[in-house]
């Protein structure tokens, strides 16, 4: 059975979330591994009901560093503008600068670092950075 794509696994399970969070590895186009989570997810002391976690992501070698990753956070951003993005454990410190260079909220207290894109100001600091 083939890998849902991400817009299909956010479509399936964000109208059936029962408070617990619903994962699985996705397809998106210039992405050689991606995996998410849909579900609840506290952030800065607040619960928020429906969160996408992006957990793991490679993007292909072909695409790296060619802005591939700040797009599909811009499309997500600007297609489910109503669910926040949570990047769970940066690893790469080139993509953690970029993340902060760009505006991304990290999260205080977490190593490695966790980001969150909330509100309308991550999806304009994105548009810039394109």
């Amino acid at each position: 059975m083939p890998l849902p794509t991400l817009d299909q696994f956010i479509a399936d399970h964000a109208q059936k979330l029962r408070g617990f969070p619903r994962s699985s590895y996705v397809r998106e186009r210039g992405i050689q591994q991606l995996y998410v989570r849909l579900g609840p997810r506290y952030i800065k002391g607040e619960k928020r009901p429906v969160v996408l976690d992006i957990a793991n992501v490679i993007v292909a070698e072909r695409y790296r560093g060619k802005g591939r990753f700040t797009a599909l956070l811009a499309r997500l951003r600007r297609d489910y503008f109503d669910i926040p993005i949570y990047l769970e454990s940066v690893l790469n410190p080139r993509l953690v600068q970029h993340l902060r260079r760009i505006g991304c909220e990290e999260l205080p207290g977490t190593e490695p670092p966790c980001f969150v894109l909330l509100t309308q100001r991550a999806l304009d600091l994105l548009a810039v950075a394109r």
